[in-house]
């Protein structure tokens, strides 16, 4: 009796460390739906951009700038910073993937072309399409308030800065850094771990009480819970 004592609980522990391994796999394919794609101009602080996102454990795809394209080729890009996901403007499709956009480098020009609704280069058109399509777009705007890093003595050019800033704002984006990036992504993942994933133990609460379990759209459900469900005779209805 104590041996097959034992060998029960071996068996338990053996089961629960599958099941705890099959809900982390679940989050991590979860958080993959998340895209952070970047709209990258060939300057240094967006290579350390991505250097400090890759460093937090987030990969993040690169929008290629017309300029950009010509002077690097994307095989040498994706040595230089080892990059795999990387777009020019002839792959449009990609606006779906877009979960968030960052643009570590919004200049003055960018800003004033979306003014007036101006989609004429890659980077202006995938930051007004990814607005237009709700998605969330995250800017650092130290660009947009000096040229060259230098500030200026004009206020009627100061004004039209601070009206650029005011109208973007407007249209929905956020200012922010790198790592506001990745809190906007942990809220993504925070908000999408909260679907109900649905364990072998849950189902086994069940016994007994009903033969039927309801779930959401959203809900996930574990391999080793479905087959419990199977060899306990509980019917799995989606909603």
């Amino acid at each position: 009796m104590k041996g097959n004592a034992l060998v029960k609980e071996v068996l338990d522990g053996i089961i629960k460390g599958l099941e705890k391994e099959e809900v982390k796999k679940r989050k991590k394919e979860i958080s993959k739906i998340n895209n952070i794609f970047m709209v990258f101009t060939g300057k240094n602080e967006e290579i350390n951009s991505i250097k400090k996102l890759k460093e937090n454990d987030i990969d993040v795809s690169i929008i290629l700038s017309e300029k950009t394209k010509d002077i690097l080729e994307k095989e040498l890009l994706k040595n230089r910073i080892n990059q795999k996901d990387i777009y020019t403007k002839e792959d449009i499709q990609i606006i779906e993937k877009i979960d968030i956009l960052w643009v570590p480098v919004f200049t003055q020009n960018m800003a004033a072309k979306l003014r007036f609704g101006m989609q004429d280069t890659i980077d202006t058109f995938v930051i007004w399409q990814a607005l237009w399509h709700g998605k969330k777009v995250i800017a650092n705007k130290e660009y947009l308030q000096y040229c060259n890093g230098k500030d200026t003595k004009n206020t009627y050019l100061k004004k039209i800065v601070h009206e650029n800033i005011q109208f973007l704002e407007k249209l929905g984006v956020k200012w922010g850094k790198y790592y506001d990036c990745v809190k906007a992504l942990k809220s993504i993942d925070e908000k999408q771990e909260k679907r109900k994933i649905i364990t072998k133990k849950d189902i086994l609460e069940l016994v007994g009480k009903t033969d039927k379990y309801y779930l959401s759209k959203n809900s996930i459900i574990t391999p080793l819970a479905k087959d419990i469900a199977k060899e306990k005779n509980i019917l799995l209805i989606k909603d």
